[in-house]
């Protein structure tokens, strides 16, 4: 009986983290295909710092920044971050933001839309359909 118990509240719980990423991924994946199809563009000007991330994989070391940009729209300044395996030779970058809502902005729309179409969401299903 307690055996049962756990089950179900497991599989509620795997079920709520499902029905979560879904929607995250949905509302990420809306946001994106919004700036792909309103394609205002800006230019933006990157901070002198960014962060610097070191990946090891067997002695092989991957190095990524991390830069924050800010750019203004209607006099009104707005940030954003990307990351770039290099860093960039200018100090300002071509940005696509939204007219309705420039806190969304993105480097590359594209991209950040097929990253957010290969999340997690598939492993909150996957778990989902082994139970």
């Amino acid at each position: 009986m307690i055996k049962s118990i756990l089950q179900t509240l497991f599989f509620g719980f795997v079920m709520c983290i499902a029905i979560f990423l879904m929607n995250y991924n949905s509302s990420v994946i809306a946001k994106y295909e919004d700036l792909i199809k309103d394609n205002i563009k800006t230019t933006a000007l990157i901070d002198n710092e960014c962060e610097e991330r070191t990946l090891e994989i067997d002695k092989n070391k991957n190095v990524s920044y991390s830069f924050t940009y800010s750019f203004s729209v209607k006099d009104k300044k707005y940030t954003g971050t990307y990351n770039s395996l290099s860093i960039p030779e200018k100090t300002e970058i071509d940005i696509y933001y939204s007219p309705k809502n420039p806190k969304v902005s993105s480097r590359n729309p594209q991209e950040s839309l097929s990253k957010s179409t290969s999340s997690p969401v598939g492993f909150g299903i996957t778990i989902f359909i082994c139970f």
